[in-house]
């Protein structure tokens, strides 16, 4: 069965899919859209937005509906609960983080200048060097960074970083003990918070979220594609890590973000 994935390397939309396909281990080959090449996209889904899954022939479009057609062809491991009162509550966390986190998460992405010039830089990264594709990336990250000012408006970095960790407070208090929004198991719900979050790594930002001990483990158990579920559970629970522990790379990123936004109060 050949399962394609058509994708922008830094949509939060794709990140979830793409997340949710290598959980179930679902095999998949991905294929990066150009942004001024759209047109199979639009063949086969009639519409110009990724990401869109095309299952052996079959084309689903949309973030939501790729993933309840992933859970209907590969039930296992499932992401929705079997109580109605948790599958309920896993489609509404979908969609707040879906259509509400985009409004906390976006803003930082874009109009705080060396998060822009970093996201712009991933973009161009996903595609052959040449000087017709440092414009085309140059002039696509600009479109949208001017979509984002006409939707959210100008804002001071320190402010929308406030916000962001508000919410990152929200969201970390309601995780479970078992490290998830629903149930003792990830749903889909913890893939869509994945989608977003996921795309802060190296960002200005991504200490506010690694400073959330349950957000951060999140990221890091879906992030590992499966993986962490495969290990052999350990005889006794392993003490709590301190607040302050983080690995060397964690804290490179941290130092540097903090020596960043030192920089331009």
């Amino acid at each position: 069965m050949a399962n394609v994935l058509f994708s922008y390397a830094i949509s939060p939309y794709v990140a979830k899919v793409r997340a949710i396909l290598r959980y179930k281990q679902v095999p998949f080959r991905e294929q990066t859209v150009h942004p001024l090449r759209r047109g199979e996209v639009k063949r086969l889904s009639g519409q110009l937005l990724v990401p869109i899954m095309d299952f052996d022939g079959k084309v689903v479009a949309d973030s939501t509906a790729i993933a309840q057609a992933i859970e209907e062809r590969f039930p296992v491991p499932s992401l929705l609960p079997e109580d109605p009162a948790q599958r309920g509550m896993v489609k509404l966390l979908e969609e707040w983080a879906d259509e509400g986190l985009a409004t906390v998460v976006q803003p930082l992405r874009w109009l705080i200048p060396y998060n822009f010039r970093a996201t712009q830089q991933r973009m161009r990264a996903s595609y052959p060097p040449g000087r017709a594709d440092d414009l085309t990336v140059a002039a696509v990250a600009r479109a949208v960074q001017l979509k984002m000012i006409r939707k959210y408006g100008f804002g001071r970095p320190a402010l929308m970083l406030n916000r962001f960790a508000e919410v990152m407070d929200y969201l970390d208090a309601v995780l479970k003990p078992t490290g998830f929004l629903v149930g003792d198991k990830p749903t889909i719900a913890d893939f869509a918070v994945y989608g977003f979050l996921s795309q802060l790594e190296e960002l200005d930002g991504w200490e506010t979220l690694r400073a959330r001990r349950r957000v951060a483990k999140l990221l890091k158990t879906l992030g590992g594609g499966g993986e962490e579920k495969e290990k052999p559970q350990a005889k006794a629970p392993a003490p709590a890590p301190r607040a302050e522990s983080y690995d060397a790379h964690d804290q490179a990123l941290i130092d540097a973000s903090r020596l960043r936004r030192a920089k331009v109060k």
